[in-house]
């Protein structure tokens, strides 16, 4: 809800809080994850939990055993105060509690069998982020620079199955997304992949790409926007040796690598609309 304030344009807006966290911020991430540990202390999940914060004791903050608590959920309140206590001298600097949040989804996924708690968490994060006027949003199960609603529902719903052209956009966006070593260039080539995926399923030829499903008998597309796709396709193809690794270093930026990352999972939802493809068995119902 906007306040009367801001209505009244008494408070200014917000900054953007790029590669940086006001405490605000901080506190309300925060109390996502604390209202999360304690949902989850008393359920059937207590089990998933203790082996979360066996995880964060050694995996990620990487303290000696020998310190460990007995009763592990006492890590909670060092956990507060690494997150939230600035003027603390081991509090997580802006990055980290991005790679704390993370952290915590992967081992959700993976290691725990709650994927339906991590989404949950991530749907809060997103709302807060966007509260908060946060640059980060999760798209998939990663963190990424923001991007708008619209893009972001492309992509999660490019992700929505386990099959090669999802594979092939969730390592793209795995790509994009690494704060420490993003590769922008094989992040397009990995979206440009999904399209290409999806294009030897509907036209059942294991070397198919792009080009071969913007044929007539295909899509019956306009001539202009049949000649744009073909020419973002033929750039993937030249620019900086994106596609063949022609040189070894690239000037794509994450601005491209995010325009091809939407883009291609925008036209495979529209492929598989179109031609009705069954993702899970890799073939087309009804062309």
């Amino acid at each position: 809800m906007t306040t009367f304030s801001k209505r009244m344009g008494i408070s200014p807006p917000p900054i953007l809080q790029q590669r940086m966290m006001l405490p605000e911020l901080r506190t309300s991430l925060w109390n996502i994850l604390y209202r999360f540990y304690h949902d989850h202390l008393i359920t059937p999940y207590y089990r998933q939990m203790d082996f979360i914060f066996e995880m964060y004791w050694e995996e990620f903050l990487k303290l000696p055993n020998s310190q460990k608590p007995i009763d592990i959920t006492q890590i909670v309140p060092l956990i507060e105060t690494i997150h939230t206590k600035e003027s603390f001298d081991a509090c997580l600097q802006w990055n980290q509690i991005y790679d704390f949040w993370d952290f915590t989804i992967d081992l959700l996924i993976k290691g725990c069998n709650m994927e339906k708690q991590a989404r949950e968490l991530m749907d809060e994060f997103n709302r807060i982020s966007e509260r908060e006027n946060s640059a980060y949003r999760f798209v998939g199960s990663y963190i990424v620079e923001i991007i708008s609603d619209e893009e972001i529902k492309e992509i999660d719903h490019a992700l929505c199955y386990n099959n090669s052209a999802t594979k092939h956009i969730n390592t793209s966006l795995k790509l994009l997304s690494n704060r420490v070593s993003p590769d922008y260039r094989n992040s397009i080539k990995e979206s440009i992949s999904a399209v290409e995926s999806m294009a030897k399923v509907i036209t059942g030829k294991p070397k198919a790409t792009l080009a071969d499903i913007l044929k007539k008998e295909y899509l019956a597309l306009h001539p202009a926007l049949k000649d744009g796709l073909t020419k973002i396709y033929g750039w993937s193809g030249d620019a900086d040796g994106i596609r063949h690794a022609l040189v070894d270093e690239t000037t794509v930026s994450l601005n491209e690598a995010r325009l091809m990352l939407v883009l291609c999972s925008a036209f495979v939802n529209y492929l598989r609309n179109k031609f009705d493809v069954d993702l899970v068995n890799n073939k087309v119902i009804d062309v």
